[in-house]
């Protein structure tokens, strides 16, 4: 995408060029609202059933392609962001509520708490994450991170309780007219312990698992 920013009148600019700089002060902002609106109507859609999941990945990557283009990479050094995440290693999800803080502009740290008081299907998490920024592109953060947190679950009237631990490979995306939101991509191995039950398992999630992340 061409972006209004990048060009500047001079002197010896044509009339044609002139043109074309100001149509695309007009459009860009509508065009960013636009995709704002159907990436909005993507989630709402998703939440009516898995086979709408569609919806979603059409809004997303409407917005990933179109607006690649005039996203920047943000500074997060100091900053603390508050969203969710799902990524707990349980048979069942458990979304969760989650922080995210920057003390620097090289580590991030993480911490993250899921409750759900179903009967006889009671969930929790607490878990804890260290984040380590290793490459920097225009708009997103790659990152390497290892979390390390408690679990219980309730089965049968008994609450049995255990760890669980990851590694992961990360990258958190920004986009302009989105400039304090992260959207969040995990990859790599985790390990779940309840009771008497061991769990390996991969990981591959999407911003509805890996989470979205306000930054202020």
């Amino acid at each position: 995408m061409l972006v209004l920013s990048q060009l500047s009148y001079t002197p010896t600019m044509t009339y044609e060029r002139l043109l074309v700089i100001v149509a695309l002060g007009i459009v860009q902002r509508p065009l960013i609202i636009f995709l704002k609106i159907e990436l909005l109507r993507g989630l709402s859609k998703a939440q009516m059933g898995s086979k709408n999941m569609r919806y979603l990945k059409i809004g997303l990557f409407a917005v990933f392609f179109s607006l690649s283009g005039v996203a920047h990479a943000k500074d997060l050094a100091s900053r603390l962001g508050v969203g969710f995440a799902n990524q707990f290693g349980l048979t069942e999800d458990l979304p969760s509520l989650a922080m995210r803080y920057y003390p620097n502009q090289d580590y991030g740290l993480m911490g993250v708490l899921g409750i759900d008081s179903e009967k006889d299907n009671a969930r929790f998490g607490l878990q804890a994450k260290i984040l380590k920024l290793v490459f920097k592109e225009d708009n997103l953060n790659f990152y390497t991170g290892a979390g390390a947190g408690i679990v219980s679950r309730e089965v049968n009237g008994r609450t049995d309780s255990g760890f669980d631990l990851s590694g992961f490979l990360g990258a958190e995306f920004f986009f302009a007219g989105l400039e304090n939101l992260g959207l969040n991509f995990e990859a790599g191995a985790g390990v779940t312990s309840v009771s008497s039950e061991v769990r390996f398992r991969t990981i591959g999630d999407h911003p509805l698992r890996a989470g979205f992340f306000f930054y202020f």
